[in-house]
């Protein structure tokens, strides 16, 4: 058996049936968007994510976006548990034959993104490597913390970002050259994260029972909500915010399926929806698509008929 045929889930769940948390400081371990340390009356969130250059960094995006995204999907971890960040540590695997400004590109768009969400850069490692990788380890602190496991029956299912646009734009640069050259700077956008919702994240801590951010998909994430939390949920198609830039190009697979949109799914009581709402940050941000229900179903409804969404989504063991 191969780890292609275990998949990056099972993996993960493989590990975590080793690991036995000694240190009475951890809250949440393996398995949610990210680690939690209780600090007394605050909390340490810690979270890692690696990219590479086959599967993460089209060619059309530019050194600096590539710095840019490295930072920027670390902070979707950390806005997903509600988590002010604090600082970064990134380690570059840098090909051999990379050139010095192609280097400098990189650099700057990671300072780019740190000065943005008031993060600092504090350290790392820079290594050759075969293929161009770059690893983001960061930290954030908060005073509530949300997990994924928090949805009950009755929850209102919700939804800050549109969905579509990273996997649409991937298609659309294997598939259609034309396109690409027309759509270019608007793909790359899409592609390289260019606004993690940092603040939303923040906010949303008050109120949310659950939360995860979209970037293995739709499908997976709201799989991981239901399964954590031991609920369903019925959702409601002509509700769910495709990306209108893109919409022409995304149909049910990739609204479901593809990943990449770094977007905020997460769970609400009906009574907070109302207040939550009228936050001044979230004002129009949020889409309610759907309800949590007590059948551990997935169920879409789209033009009067009912279909099951399977478990499935981006995976960074299968082959790209």
């Amino acid at each position: 058996m191969k780890i292609t045929d275990i998949g990056e889930r099972g993996l993960i769940d493989k590990i975590a049936d080793k690991v036995c948390y000694k240190n009475r400081r951890v809250i949440q371990g393996i398995g949610d968007d990210a680690a939690v340390l209780s600090l007394g009356k605050k909390f340490l969130v810690a979270t890692t994510d690696m990219l590479h250059k086959k599967a993460d960094f089209p060619t059309i995006l530019t050194p600096e976006d590539i710095g840019w995204m490295s930072v920027a999907v670390n902070l979707s971890d950390l806005a997903a548990m509600g988590a002010e960040p604090l600082c970064i540590l990134m380690a570059l695997g840098l090909e051999e034959d990379t050139s010095f400004d192609f280097f400098e590109g990189i650099v700057t768009g990671i300072f780019e993104c740190c000065k943005k969400y008031s993060l600092d850069l504090v350290g790392g490692d820079i290594d050759k490597h075969f293929e161009l990788t770059i690893v983001g380890t960061a930290l954030g602190e908060a005073e509530k913390v949300v997990l994924q496991n928090g949805a009950s029956e009755g929850d209102m299912l919700c939804i800050i970002g549109t969905l579509g646009g990273a996997a649409a734009s991937i298609n659309l640069i294997n598939e259609s050259a034309v396109v690409v050259d027309r759509l270019k700077d608007l793909m790359r956008a899409k592609i390289s994260v260019k606004n993690p919702f940092v603040r939303e994240g923040i906010i949303l801590a008050d109120f949310a029972t659950s939360c995860i951010d979209t970037s293995d998909g739709f499908a997976r994430s709201i799989h991981n909500i239901a399964r954590k939390s031991n609920v369903g949920f019925l959702i409601d198609y002509d509700k769910i915010p495709i990306d209108p830039d893109l919409a022409s190009y995304i149909d049910l697979d990739v609204l479901l399926y593809g990943g990449g949109d770094y977007g905020l799914l997460f769970t609400i009581k009906e009574e907070d929806l109302s207040e939550i709402k009228k936050i001044k940050e979230l004002s129009g941000k949020i889409h309610v698509i759907g309800t949590a229900t007590e059948e551990k179903e997935i169920i879409l409804k789209n033009k009067g008929k009912k279909v099951t969404v399977e478990d499935k989504g981006y995976d960074h063991m299968v082959k790209t």
